[in-house]
């Protein structure tokens, strides 16, 4: 090679500093070397980078395109470093976190936050995933983490979780919407009239859940509990919410909780990780979701 990264070094410092002398003290060499080093890749390549017909030595467009090409160069030998520092100390280099979107994704925040500010080098990779398909991230080792999985389908040795905690949900329709002036408890009677609306179970792989549709209602089919939220707010259809969803909607009047003939039972959610490679991270996440969990329940 006529060019290795420590000529490109060479090349940057005598152009940053505009000459051979203090680019050899800047570097701690005499100044012979450089030229030598320079002199040597304008030898081989047959090229000119400096123009040293002035006071300064200024790059020839040759040379500026070296070291505009050769800069990406440097920058990525010294990440390539930084990188193996940072695994050969125990930490990722990125993380890849899937929640299920039953949790709103700002209640993430402060702990992206935080984590950005204690932990700047590791890239932080945040998919939405629903019911089974947080665990399917898991298994197929798309993600390091999974905050909020509902259910337990822990059933590997190498899979360790712990219970963030439980969610509960209400029955919510628009105030225009018809069931919004029946008298309560409503009867699942009258709720089978009116099309529900369901979350879909994002699993590729792994057998589908399906909750809170009675059987023989109409249904859409939706990707994601925000739009769930939205187009039970529009009065477009009916269902079940998560109450972390709906406070603020309620609040406002968007949303109305009706008592049901047959409400649905909460249930627990889960943080789940691959316990085989754990690295500081990783071990982060554990630490900060076991020590305030009740931040992931804050009411929407």
């Amino acid at each position: 090679m006529k060019i290795d990264l420590n000529s490109i070094s060479v090349l940057e410092s005598i152009a940053r500093n505009g000459s051979f002398a203090k680019a050899a003290e800047e570097l701690n060499l005499v100044r012979s070397a450089l030229t030598y080093t320079v002199k040597n890749i304008e030898t081989k390549l047959n090229i000119t980078i400096f123009d040293r017909s002035g006071h300064k030595a200024q790059l020839t467009p040759i040379g500026k395109y070296i070291l505009e090409q050769g800069s990406d160069l440097l920058k990525q030998a010294q990440i390539l470093e930084d990188n193996i520092q940072q695994i050969a100390s125990g930490w990722e280099t990125e993380l890849h976190i899937v929640y299920d979107d039953i949790i709103p994704l700002k209640n993430l925040f402060p702990l992206i936050e935080l984590f950005h500010l204690e932990c700047p080098h590791i890239q932080l990779h945040i998919t939405a995933e629903r019911l089974k398909g947080t665990w399917e991230a898991l298994f197929t080792k798309r993600a390091d983490l999974i905050i909020g999985a509902a259910g337990d389908f822990a059933q590997a040795p190498e899979i360790s979780t712990f219970t963030l905690g439980q969610l509960d949900f209400d029955f919510a329709v628009a105030p225009h919407h018809p069931l919004a002036s029946l008298p309560e408890p409503i009867k699942n009677s009258e709720i089978i009239k009116y099309c529900s609306v369901v979350a879909n179970d994002t699993a590729k792989e792994l057998t589908p859940m399906t909750t809170g549709r009675l059987l023989g209602q109409d249904r859409i089919a939706v990707n994601s509990i925000h739009s769930k939220f939205i187009m039970q707010c529009a009065g477009l259809a009916v269902g079940f919410l998560p109450k972390i969803w709906i406070h603020d909607a309620v609040k406002k009047g968007k949303l109305i909780v009706k008592k049901v003939e047959k409400s649905k039972a909460g249930g627990n959610v889960s943080v789940a990780w691959n316990n085989q490679k754990i690295g500081k991270g990783l071990q982060w996440w554990l630490d900060h979701l076991r020590d305030k969990p009740s931040q992931l329940f804050t009411t929407n």
